[in-house]
């Protein structure tokens, strides 16, 4: 695959965050892994989110779908975390 890619860092309120993040990101099966690869790290606070894709749209979908989705998990870190 001749890919495309992009990292996202994106800083949470604790290390604690970043990992329960990274495990709930994870958890997300990717449906073409032949198009799409995406890598979850974290270091302390930072999530790193580092993505390869086949073609400039596959990617602007799957990280749109991404950030989405790691919207919902900081807002249930705002609603329930202490």
């Amino acid at each position: 695959m001749s890919a495309v890619t992009l990292s996202l860092s994106i800083p949470m309120q604790s290390a604690r965050q970043a990992d329960i993040s990274k495990r709930v990101m994870e958890a997300d099966p990717i449906l073409k892994e032949n198009e799409i690869s995406v890598d979850y790290k974290t270091d302390n606070t930072m999530l790193t989110v580092d993505f390869a894709a086949s073609s400039d749209r596959i990617l602007r979908t799957v990280v749109n779908s991404t950030i989405e989705s790691l919207k919902s998990v900081i807002e249930c870190f705002d609603e329930f975390d202490e």
